[in-house]
């Protein structure tokens, strides 16, 4: 959006699914010490405010987002208005049988 003026980002008058990410370490991870030395790495606020200006995703890293610019914290592509935020849900694990009924459809969409 940044680089094209023809593109934008919308979210359908019925809703859509709120994104989000998770940071997890395995319980078997060979090197853990490291895996939260990188987590306490991008959870600073100074790096933070670095990834979320890169990938220009909403941070909920509220240090972060302080240093943040006006018109990263305004773009309502980022952060989608409060009623915009209703219309949303999460997304729920709903097993095995059905994520694998929603990979074939999205499989016969993409080959159609």
């Amino acid at each position: 959006m940044l680089e094209d003026e023809n593109i934008s980002y919308q979210v359908p008058k019925e809703g859509s699914l709120i994104w989000e990410d998770c940071l997890c370490i395995p319980k078997d991870a060979p090197n853990l010490e490291n895996a939260h030395k990188f987590i306490d790495f991008i959870l600073r606020a100074d790096i933070g405010a670095e990834l979320a200006d890169y990938i220009q995703y909403a941070t909920p890293n509220k240090a972060a987002k302080e240093l943040m610019s006006e018109e990263y914290s305004s773009n309502p592509a980022i952060f989608p208005s409060d009623e915009t935020v209703k219309l949303c849900e999460n997304q729920l694990y709903l097993g095995e049988d059905v994520g694998q009924m929603i990979q074939d459809t999205w499989t016969r969409i993409l080959a159609s």
